[in-house]
C-alpha cells in the first residue's frame, strides 16, 4: 500500500469497514500525538472497525485521565512510559 490507503482508512466516512491488509489481524499502537479529529469515528467506531478485522489496538500515552478514558472504552491496553502516574489510576479493585 501507499499513503493513499493510510489516508482513506483514517478519513472514510462511508459505512463500509475498510482497513489496510496490513492493519488487519494484528496489534497495532496508537500515540496520543495523533491528530484525532482527523481519525473518523475516534474513538469507538475506530475501535468496533478494528475488532471486525481481528486488530487490538494499544493506546500511547503519559496523559492520566487519557489512559482512563480509553482503558474505559475498551482499548486492548495501555502503552506509558509513566507508570507510576497512570498503574495507580487504572488500578480497579472489587
Amino acid at each position: 500500500g501507499d499513503h493513499r490507503d493510510l489516508h482513506s482508512f483514517l478519513t472514510r466516512r462511508s459505512s463500509d469497514l475498510y482497513v489496510p491488509t496490513a492493519c488487519r489481524n494484528r496489534i497495532i499502537v496508537v500515540p496520543d500525538s495523533w491528530h484525532m479529529n482527523l481519525v473518523w469515528g475516534w474513538p469507538d467506531k475506530f475501535l468496533n472497525r478494528m475488532k471486525t478485522y481481528n486488530t487490538r489496538v494499544i493506546y500511547k500515552t503519559d496523559n492520566k485521565d487519557l489512559a482512563v478514558d480509553r482503558a474505559n472504552r475498551g482499548f486492548y491496553g495501555i502503552w506509558t512510559d509513566k507508570i507510576e502516574l497512570i498503574g495507580p489510576a487504572l488500578y480497579f479493585k472489587d
